[in-house]
């Protein structure tokens, strides 16, 4: 019986490509990597299953400004990607360097756009890159615009999949403007981006949040006070996350 992993059927990775039969194993250990570092191979391992996370994007900055009644938001960071690989035990080393790529730093609130967040690594086998990071958003005029950042992208996987976009910049004529939440890392093991805000009267302003450490998540942009002169800096994106199945 195949119970498949996660949903997905296990193939046999002892046959050739293109044969599909049925594997037999044992889930021996998992073992989680935040930071960067090896992985050590053990004697009883047949193969294993990698799960790669790579770092969110940080939020942009925001600025306002007296003149043009407009409140302002910059751009949250979008999620890291993901991917999963089937790898025998045959087919690896004593050890594996794995990097875990940091979460993209904030705009500033000069402003300045976020980074885009690292992409992590598992030895040469597989990679899933960050997500971009958000724009700034610069309130001087009525035709202020901006794109989503885009989520990164798993490579060499049997699965790839990319994080979750972030939201665009936002500016609100003669009102205040809300700052959305960065995107979602990649599943199955990417966490939520941070959490959005909205001004509770005119005069608040607030600073992006940072997304968690290991999710993936975007940070969310700055958020500036309506019709004043205001600067807010965005939040960081969260690291990425390395997870190694071993089976028997």
């Amino acid at each position: 019986m195949n119970n498949g992993f996660f949903g997905f059927p296990l193939a046999d990775l002892t046959q050739s490509a293109g044969e599909k039969v049925n594997v037999s194993g044992r889930l021996l250990r998992i073992t989680t990597l935040t930071t960067s570092g090896n992985w050590v191979k053990q004697n009883d391992v047949r193969y294993i299953v990698v799960e790669l996370l790579g770092g969110g994007g940080g939020g942009g900055g925001a600025k306002s400004e007296s003149g043009p009644s407009y409140g302002s938001a910059g751009a949250s960071g979008a999620g890291g990607g993901g991917c999963r690989k089937y790898i025998l035990a045959t087919s690896l080393g004593a050890t594996e360097a794995v990097s875990i790529g940091a979460g993209g730093t904030a705009g500033a609130s000069t402003p300045t756009d976020g980074s885009t967040g690292g992409t992590s690594y598992f030895g040469a086998f597989c990679s899933a890159s960050g997500g971009q990071g958000g724009q700034a958003c610069i309130i001087n005029s009525p035709t202020t615009a901006g794109s989503a950042a885009q989520g990164g992208i798993g490579t060499g996987g049997d699965v790839n999949w990319r994080g979750g976009s972030g939201f665009q910049i936002c500016s609100i004529y003669s009102c205040i403007s809300p700052s959305f939440p960065g995107g979602n890392g990649a599943m199955p093991i990417g966490g939520s981006g941070a959490m959005g805000q909205m001004n509770k009267v005119i005069a608040d302003s607030f600073t992006g949040l940072n997304a968690d450490a290991n999710s993936g998540g975007g940070g969310s942009g700055g958020l500036c006070k309506y019709s004043t002169n205001d600067t807010r800096a965005g939040g960081t994106g969260g690291s990425g996350l390395c997870v190694v199945y071993e089976f028997s």
